[in-house]
């Protein structure tokens, strides 16, 4: 089988596709292997050489998409260790364009966890793998490494300016944002248009926050209507600029921002109560800018709210543990 063929179905998030070229292609016992792995992985243990290989990374892949998507702790330490050992698999078979994906998502899945130096590590792995390829080849080659540098560099400055490091946060998203205007789809841009406004915040770099923040919801209203997904990376978005207005002591303006952001994360709520947290946060948000507005009585009504949302989204958490400790 061309591993070309199984490289671009994983890398297409299709590694059960593979499964049906494995069907009309491989030998019986191989075919058998990949009926029953999803059951029992030992199966594949009696498979020698590169089938085995290709059955395991169909396999650690397929869990390394499915788990990416979710964040509960089983889900997260399932999300790495498939994830892990799907990039490994993958270089050994010579696919290293997969490696950077499935590296993400064990960095992600890491950050979640709480396990930050070895996100980092996971991080930095696969933006050396990057930066190797970019120097190697050249053209369409070239572009697809560097999409994936900016991809990483993003994440790496996002995990940055979640711990404070706000030096090294601004100089990797400064060259993800350098790189990603070069070689990134519109809404890759304006994911890191976005990170980079509320990077600067911290650094200080306002003017230049404030047209990142601009150009990213301009992006971000030009693709909503086909794509609902977006309206959470707006209202996201929309908030970090009602912060900058804050800090520009621009407060009628912070206050439209974070109002527009708190109608798009309740429309998200109804349909999903766990956007409240973002609810009420942003409630606090506008009471602080109000107070500083020195209307005080409406001050006090977002602060009442917010602090109404929290202690129920609290009060939920805690009924769910005793249900789990019921079962």
């Amino acid at each position: 089988m061309e591993l070309s063929k199984v490289g671009k179905l994983i890398k297409d998030r299709k590694p059960l596709e593979v499964l049906e070229l494995i069907k009309s292609e491989a030998p019986k016992d191989v075919v058998e292997a990949s009926q029953k792995m999803f059951e029992d992985f030992s199966v594949i243990d009696s498979i020698d050489g590169e089938w085995r290989d290709i059955l395991a990374l169909v396999y650690y892949s397929h869990f390394s998409y499915l788990t990416s998507q979710m964040d509960d702790n089983e889900a997260l330490a399932s999300c790495v260790v498939s994830s892990l050992n799907a990039s490994k698999i993958s270089l050994g078979l010579g696919l290293e364009y997969l490696t950077p994906t499935f590296l993400r998502n064990a960095a992600r899945a890491l950050t979640m966890m709480k396990l930050t130096s070895q996100a980092e590590r996971s991080y930095k792995e696969a933006e050396r793998i990057c930066r190797t390829k970019v120097e190697e080849v050249d053209g369409e080659e070239k572009n697809f490494w560097l999409a994936e540098l900016g991809a990483v560099l993003n994440d790496l400055g996002v995990l940055c300016y979640e711990l404070d490091k706000f030096k090294d946060a601004d100089k990797y998203i400064s060259e993800a944002l350098e790189i990603r205007r070069k070689v990134a789809k519109p809404l890759e841009l304006a994911e890191t248009l976005a990170n980079a406004g509320a990077i600067y915040i911290e650094t200080k770099k306002f003017w230049e926050a404030e047209e990142l923040f601009k150009e990213a919801e301009k992006i971000y209203r030009q693709f909503i209507e086909e794509d609902k997904s977006i309206k959470f990376d707006l209202a996201i978005a929309l908030s970090n600029f009602g912060k900058l207005y804050c800090k520009l002591t621009k407060f009628e303006d912070a206050e439209e921002k974070y109002l527009e952001s708190l109608k798009l994360l309740k429309e998200l709520a109804s349909e999903n109560e766990e956007f409240n947290q973002f609810v009420a946060t942003t409630l606090k948000y506008l009471g602080d800018v109000n107070k500083d507005l020195k209307r005080y009585e409406k001050a006090k009504e977002y602060y009442l709210e917010s602090k109404r949302l929290f202690a129920e989204i609290q009060r939920k958490f805690e009924e769910r543990q005793l249900q789990g400790v019921g079962s």
